[in-house]
């Protein structure tokens, strides 16, 4: 029984890890390549091989003209042929500018600091920021937080 199960299976001879008819379809496709190559088949056009009007097979560079033409009458003649591109009209761009904004430093409440902290955080005393902001004399000394969204000077 030990042997029958160590015995390979009918067709799964392998060499060099595949099995034997990988093998086959390998030679067989290079062989007929080399056939199909030497018969005078060549590389097809798309590739670069082919033939011109006259029978001389080209390397792919494009040397053949398909209008009969050398190649360097067939470029002036494209050259002459350009449709001509409308010439560039001076327009004058308008920018308007908007006034600079007075560089006087402020900020926004986030809602959580009072007159004290906003002040002290930023250099300067409550009265300080009292005799820059009038309409804040409400929260002087009272701790409560400015309100969120409340514009305040620094200086």
């Amino acid at each position: 029984m030990a042997e029958e199960a160590s015995a390979p299976a009918h067709g799964a001879r392998k060499w060099l890890g595949f099995p034997w008819w990988y093998w086959a379809i390998g030679a067989a496709v290079v062989v007929g390549g080399y056939w199909y190559m030497s018969s005078g088949g060549g590389l097809p056009s798309f590739l670069g091989g082919g033939t011109t009007s006259s029978g001389t097979t080209t390397s792919g560079s494009g040397t053949a003209a398909p209008t009969g033409l050398s190649q360097q009458a067939l470029l002036l003649w494209l050259a002459d042929h350009q449709i001509a591109t409308a010439p560039a009209t001076k327009t004058k761009t308008v920018v308007k500018r908007t006034p600079a904004p007075a560089d006087v430093p402020q900020l926004h409440s986030t809602g959580r600091f009072d007159l004290q902290k906003i002040a002290t955080g930023h250099g300067l005393t409550e009265k300080q920021l009292l005799q820059l902001n009038p309409h804040l004399r409400k929260y002087a000394g009272s701790g409560k937080p400015v309100p969120k969204g409340t514009l305040v000077q620094l200086r």
